[in-house]
């Protein structure tokens, strides 16, 4: 699991988390190829993954889905930090 908040990742980080997910490996060298950081990789939207080269439909919707869990857990866990909780395992 990344210690670091997705928004803060470098190309190199969000690469990585492009290539854990199933099937994502032409992602992962897609977003090198555009330097998409964690911040980009925050604010992609549907638009944006089809200039970029994301053809099927499918799989965008899959990686935006992801990409709303990754953006709720990180708004989560600063919400904790807020009210000094405990950052979730």
């Amino acid at each position: 699991r990344e210690q670091r908040p997705a928004g803060q990742w470098t190309v190199a980080e969000v690469g990585a988390w492009l290539a854990a997910r199933s099937g994502a490996g032409e992602l992962a060298e897609l977003a090198q190829e555009h330097a998409v950081s964690g911040r980009a990789l925050l604010r992609l939207t549907e638009g944006t993954l089809q200039r970029m080269g994301v053809a099927p439909r499918s799989q965008r919707r899959e990686l935006l889905q992801e990409l709303l869990q990754l953006r709720l857990q990180q708004e989560l866990e600063e919400l904790l930090s807020i009210v000094g909780g405990e950052h979730l395992p």
